[in-house]
């Protein structure tokens, strides 16, 4: 975790490398530290005061529910609960046949380790070559926008690491295995149609054929494990659920649309869908352009920006832990603004987003508004750096 210092004096060149290097892997050593005592801590407080603050009971009971071969969706007309597909619930079942506690430990241990996992994979396309250790200033970065999901047991921690993951895999060209998180992704949260979308249309050849293969699994997947007839009722009762929860009353959450609401302002629903497609193909756009510009290894990290930029400000059910899912590509990039590139103001806008994204009620009070207020500064960023010509690509932009 250290910007390019001279030499100290004294030191020949080697031995000052060498002394770098034993200080990155000692970094490293802390930041690997400080997700095992976030997992331990996170554990811990939440077996202690009783699971008082967990959602994690929804995934549960739509488990149990299946097995059962009840409806795990519960009353329809309810914009909460288990709002997921039934893969979801499949998927949590080694968790809820645990003793309670003991399944949300492990949970959210899993999704700890998990999203430091990301981290790690997409510390290395910050890297501008070996030495330079941007994983302890991603991890500092990302720790706290993450606390408050993984104290509620929610989704949003694997969800936010497996789209991670599937960038930093194509990032390698591993077209496989970055479908197959993609569809794993699919799998627990419909969010991941975004990016999976994104990634289809810059790579097709590549991609389609191994997303459809994963698609086809995910679809069918639950058949292994239950009759066609109660299968195809939870899906049927799961276009119904989404259909009513994907239209909230207006002052409940962050996206795009807390902003003007703040203001007074309530947007129709229509108007939002309009926008929301709109938006959609400035998106692709922008990730096409990006990847072109930022090469093999920073162009899908940038995809992945614009994919969570896009999911936080359209998402209608956006809520501020949500914002967790945006950090990994905010903290990568800010790592790689300050090692690779040496723009230290830039770096300094980024991990002032990841502050905000992190403690926006600490700093101002309770809002809706401020997170997706910097989300759109991110989508900003994303589009300056995409435009910048070949020419002046920055250094380290080369994959």
């Amino acid at each position: 975790m250290r910007a390019d210092l001279g030499p100290p004096s004294g030191l020949l060149p080697e031995e000052d490398d060498a002394r770098l290097r034993r200080a990155d892997r000692a970094f490293v050593r802390g930041a690997w530290v400080a997700w095992g005592v976030f997992a331990v801590a996170t554990g811990a407080v939440s077996a202690l005061t009783g699971l008082d603050r967990t959602v994690a009971h929804n995934f549960r009971e739509a488990s149990l529910q299946w097995w059962a071969r009840g409806d795990i969706y519960g009353d329809l007309r309810n914009i909460g609960g288990f709002l997921y597909f039934p893969q979801a619930a499949v998927l949590w079942s080694p968790f809820a046949w645990m003793p309670v506690v003991v399944g949300e430990v492990v949970w959210r241990a899993a999704s700890i380790a998990l999203l430091a996992s990301s981290a790690w994979r997409l510390s290395r396309l910050a890297s501008p070559r070996p030495g330079a250790e941007p994983f302890p200033l991603v991890t500092l970065l990302l720790i706290p926008t993450a606390l408050g999901s993984a104290r509620n047991g929610q989704m949003n921690l694997a969800f936010s690491a497996m789209m991670a993951l599937a960038c930093a895999d194509l990032a390698r060209e591993q077209w496989k295995r970055a479908a197959a998180w993609l569809s794993l992704a699919m799998a627990l949260k419909p969010l991941t149609l975004a990016l999976l979308l994104i990634v289809a249309a810059l790579r097709p050849r590549r991609m389609i054929p191994s997303l459809a293969a994963g698609a086809a699994a995910v679809l069918a997947f639950p058949l292994l494990t239950a009759p066609p007839a109660y299968v195809l009722r939870q899906y049927t009762q799961c276009v119904e659920k989404l259909r009513t929860a994907i239209d909230p009353p207006p002052g409940l959450y962050s996206s795009l649309w807390a902003i003007p609401e703040s203001l007074g302002v309530v947007t129709p629903h229509p108007v939002m869908s309009k926008v929301a497609a709109v938006c959609s193909l400035a998106a692709l756009g922008l990730s096409w352009l990006a990847w072109k510009r930022l090469g093999r290894d920073r162009g899908p990290l940038a995809v992945l920006g614009v994919a969570a930029a896009y999911i936080m400000l359209f998402n209608s059910r956006t809520e501020g832990l949500t914002y967790v899912v945006l950090a990994p590509a905010v903290a990568t990039l800010a790592a790689w603004e300050w090692f690779a590139t040496g723009r230290r103001a830039v770096a300094a806008m980024l991990i002032g987003i990841c502050v905000i994204l992190a403690f926006s009620r600490n700093l101002i009070g309770p809002n809706l508004w401020l997170r997706p207020t910097v989300t759109l500064m991110f989508a900003g960023y994303l589009t300056a750096l995409a435009a910048r010509p070949p020419r002046e690509r920055l250094v380290g932009a080369e994959g």
